[in-house]
């Protein structure tokens, strides 16, 4: 975010940033996620490795001969999540005319890859050919290559097989997704229910995945198990026969309070390319966070996965990451203009909830997006740690360390700021902008102790009002935007963090959730009514120390928040 340039051109300058950014954008997804090729086989590197011998197409669009015989490898790279399935969209920009394959669409056939599985039983050489991009019209050949089973990296080879040399133009494309993993209704129940389709382990060979998996453990971040359900399995046939059972400490002797499942083999397991499908059901609404450990009975090792279903509401306490770890890649967070310059710490430094914290410092620009949080009434709530020796980044009017929300998030050309507050240590001041040009509403910050942050969004009547340390600091229209342009939209898009140079300052325990009423005690949909799944929420929330149930907002949880959840539960909605 760029507080002192970009937000402040004119309208015609906005467009033609627009406009630019259009023309100049690549087709890789973003910077964690890339395409590689190279013309000899491949060592056991990583693409990005350096000296591995991979080149980053950077987009593609460029030229490359093979001669009779010649070999082309094309990797994907998926850094960014190694839960995700990687799909590799090839374009091919052939020669026409060819005597020997006068349609042009046959010479460059695909013979193998390494990690991939098929979808169609009938396509050899463990690579799949998406039927429904495919088009045999000269002079482009359209692949899609699917690259199946989720972590880290694979590559295709593919080969001339015709007589003569071959020019062409690739252009390589990439997308990602994963297994599905989705909320589910649990018939009318109390509880909301986890599915996992089509879920897979692993690349065989180099890839540094596992190989054998005998034992999965799956532990949801916020909401507690109902341990009273069943945990159905289903996995490939001949990996054997798959155990649910409960467990409360995970493979590394963490406590993990809300409780877990694990699946257990009696026979071999899974190799990389099976599938399984499972669900674990939560008491109250499902969680969006989830802690999955695969056992490799090859290697004799764990291995750890994040899920992140990307859903609201959403709640980030930083606590499964390590320390020292960049929060980008991680949980849905990106850096500003997927520029991973601008990635952030997780920290131990400070933590309202132990054990970590983001540290936001110096050249830190970080953006958790959001999708849903486009109509009803919405509170965002952070809390920030400033140190008393913080020191602004930064220059004049627009020194500082900022807290944002975005009402559109497209980067520099396109965002639109709906929420923005400034902390200048030049004054002392957190300046909040209020939707009046570059004007502020002023108040002292706070330093050496945790500070909520807090803003209630109402889409329906857009109107947005923006709390610190609860109280009331200003109110506006939401689309209005900070400097009340009107260019927002009627969608929380994304929270941003940033640094602007600033000296670090800390955040942890974000949360985003709907609310149709300020009644304290409905903590679970259906909103507007208090019953048994708001109790489930607050149990849980309060058994894993989740802010949901923190009833006061002191960090701590105790008597006191049990006896304002009743009180408040007892007391009704209006």
């Amino acid at each position: 975010m760029q507080p002192t340039t970009d937000r402040f051109l004119s309208d015609v300058a906005r467009a033609c940033c627009a406009a630019i950014a259009l023309v100049c954008s690549v087709s890789i997804g973003s910077a964690a996620q890339s395409a590689y090729w190279r013309t000899t086989p491949p060592g056991a590197a990583t693409p990005s490795a350096p000296g591995s011998g991979w080149t980053n197409t950077g987009g593609g669009n460029f030229t490359l001969t093979l001669p009779p015989g010649g070999s082309l490898y094309i990797a994907a790279e998926n850094s960014s999540n190694d839960n995700e399935q990687k799909t590799v969209d090839l374009v091919i920009n052939q020669v026409t005319g060819d005597p020997d394959y006068p349609d042009s669409t046959r010479w460059l056939e695909p013979r193998e890859a390494v990690g991939l599985r098929p979808p169609q039983a009938n396509i050899p050489g463990h690579y799949a050919i998406n039927s429904n991009c495919f088009t045999a019209n000269p002079p482009f050949r359209h692949l899609c290559i699917v690259f199946e089973p989720c972590p880290s990296w694979e590559y295709i080879r593919f080969e001339n097989i015709s007589s003569q040399p071959r020019s062409f133009r690739l252009f390589p494309t990439f997308d990602s997704e994963c297994a599905e993993k989705r909320r589910a209704a649990s018939l009318g129940l109390p509880s909301d229910t986890l599915e996992i389709v089509s879920g897979s382990f692993g690349v065989p060979g180099q890839m540094l995945n596992p190989q054998r998996i005998t034992e999965i453990q799956i532990f949801p971040q916020f909401v507690e198990m109902d341990l009273a359900s069943a945990a159905p399995i289903t996995v490939t046939p001949g990996t054997g026969n798959w155990t649910p059972d409960p467990v409360f400490v995970d493979p590394f002797g963490n406590p993990r309070p809300l409780g877990g499942v694990r699946f257990w083999s009696d026979g071999f397991g899974m190799t990389p390319i099976d599938e399984y499908d499972c669900s674990i059901t939560m008491q109250g609404i499902a969680d969006a966070q989830y802690s999955v450990f695969a056992f490799d009975a090859d290697a004799g090792e764990w291995q750890t996965f994040l899920f992140d279903l990307l859903e609201l509401p959403w709640r980030e306490s930083l606590d499964l990451y390590t320390d020292g770890d960049g929060v980008v890649n991680q949980g849905g967070w990106t850096a500003w203009d997927d520029d991973p310059a601008f990635d952030a710490p997780v920290s131990v430094t400070q933590a309202r909830s132990a054990p970590n914290s983001a540290e936001i410092a110096g050249d830190a620009d970080v953006v958790r997006e959001f999708e849903g949080a486009d109509s009803g009434f919405w509170t965002f709530e952070c809390w920030q740690y400033i140190p008393s020796d913080f020191a602004s980044g930064g220059g004049g009017q627009f020194a500082g360390t900022y807290f944002n929300l975005l009402s559109v998030s497209d980067g520099t050309a396109g965002s639109q700021w709906s929420v923005q507050m400034q902390f200048d240590s030049n004054d002392g001041l957190l300046k909040v902008f209020h939707g009046d040009g570059i004007n502020t509403i002023d108040v002292p910050y706070e330093t050496d102790r945790w500070v909520k942050i807090q803003t209630e969004v109402d889409l329906e009547n857009d109107w947005t009002r923006v709390y610190y340390d609860d109280e009331l600091v200003t109110e506006y229209a939401w689309t209005g935007g900070v400097i009340g342009d009107g260019a927002g939209a009627l969608d929380i898009a994304a929270v941003d963090l940033f640094a602007n140079g600033s000296s670090p300052v800390y955040y942890d325990d974000l949360v985003l959730v709907p609310v149709l009423t300020h009644c304290p005690a409905d903590l679970a949909p259906p909103y507007g009514v208090l019953d048994l799944a708001d109790i489930n929420a607050f149990i849980g929330g309060f058994v894993g120390q989740d802010p949901i149930a923190d009833m006061n907002d002191d960090g701590i949880f105790d008597l006191q928040d049990i006896g304002l959840f009743v009180d408040g539960f007892l007391a009704g909605c209006p």
